[in-house]
């Protein structure tokens, strides 16, 4: 089981959001859940699109993450 913070937040988020690519693909090899969702409905790839983290945008694309997915706020990865 994947751990989570206070706010939702994954191991595999704070690694997208942080642009920790090696991370990215430790925690995706060990079984995260890709396209899990925070307390406001980010996805893993919605935090690295929205800082720019083109090469963690990839790899979570390889690894089938939801580009429709939509946040609370009506935001997507696009």
């Amino acid at each position: 089981m994947e751990s989570v913070c206070e706010d939702g937040n994954t191991r595999l988020y704070i690694a997208a959001y942080n642009g920790q690519l090696e991370v990215v693909r430790g925690v995706l090899k060990h079984g995260a859940i890709v396209d899990s969702a925070n307390c406001h409905g980010s996805t893993p790839l919605q935090a690295a699109a929205e800082n720019g983290h083109v090469e963690v945008i990839r790899e979570l694309l390889k690894n089938n993450d939801k580009v429709e997915s939509v946040n609370k706020y009506g935001s997507t990865p696009l």
